[in-house]
């Protein structure tokens, strides 16, 4: 067998185990909770122009990382490409691995191709809930209007209930596995140590187990929310006292 062949050989036995791991995430998230028709809810989303899409992070171990965030920023970067968004926000802190997610994200998508000038990082967010809520308020406030969700049906499918329960008004852009597998899927190297955070502590060791729950279910954002009402009540108070 030539050098050629072996690697082709290779690359096929890796797409192979790519999506056997990503097919089986489906599975459990279709299991879990019924869902609406992630193919219908792509056919429609993807026809229209983002100014912005926000993808959330996962934790990255060096030296590569997993097949996850792979499938979440190959998606992203096809999704620019393709010109139905202009702009990437990648979000998520350092939560259970000393590296920020996002970040990590950030360095790979350039890597791939995406000029870094649209390329922005969320590095609060630990939760679904706060990707969606800390990256929304970002783009907020870097001017963009059109703001789109682009991540995985497993992840999808739990960050629902949070765009109900604090009525974010995003579209979706799921991963469809048909134009994934078209994608060359490249793994390029990066410097994963521009994302480290020093005396890093894990979620698990700094947050208690009751309290990670509430936060994962929404606590921070709630506050979040709660805070900015409180501030804008108070803003408009102050200007009806001027007048």
């Amino acid at each position: 067998m030539t050098e050629i062949q072996q690697r082709n050989l290779k690359n096929t036995r890796n797409k192979f185990l790519f999506f056997t791991t990503l097919i089986l995430a489906t599975i459990v998230s279709s299991c879990l909770l019924i869902q609406p028709s992630f193919k219908e809810i792509w056919e429609i989303n993807s026809k229209k122009k983002y100014d912005v899409i926000i993808v959330p992070g996962i934790p990255f171990s060096p030296p590569y990382w997993n097949n996850i965030m792979k499938m979440r920023v190959h998606w992203s970067v096809m999704l620019y490409e393709r010109g139905i968004t202009k702009n990437i926000i990648y979000s998520g802190s350092a939560v259970h691995t000393p590296y920020i997610e996002s970040e990590i994200m950030s360095l790979y998508a350039q890597e791939l191709g995406i000029p870094k000038e649209h390329i922005f990082t969320e590095t609060k967010a630990e939760h679904g809930s706060e990707n969606l809520y800390y990256s929304i308020r970002l783009a907020e406030k870097l001017g963009f209007q059109k703001i789109a969700l682009a991540t995985d049906k497993y992840q999808a499918s739990l960050m629902f209930k949070h765009i109900r329960k604090f009525n974010f008004d995003i579209p979706f852009l799921p991963v469809v596995f048909d134009t994934l597998h078209t994608l060359p899927l490249d793994t390029p190297s990066i410097n994963y140590k521009k994302a480290l955070v020093e005396n890093f502590v894990k979620l698990d060791e700094r947050v208690g187990k009751l309290e990670q729950y509430r936060n994962s279910m929404g606590l921070r954002v709630k506050k979040a929310i709660k805070e900015e009402k409180k501030a804008a009540k108070q803003a408009k108070k102050e200007v009806n006292s001027n007048l």
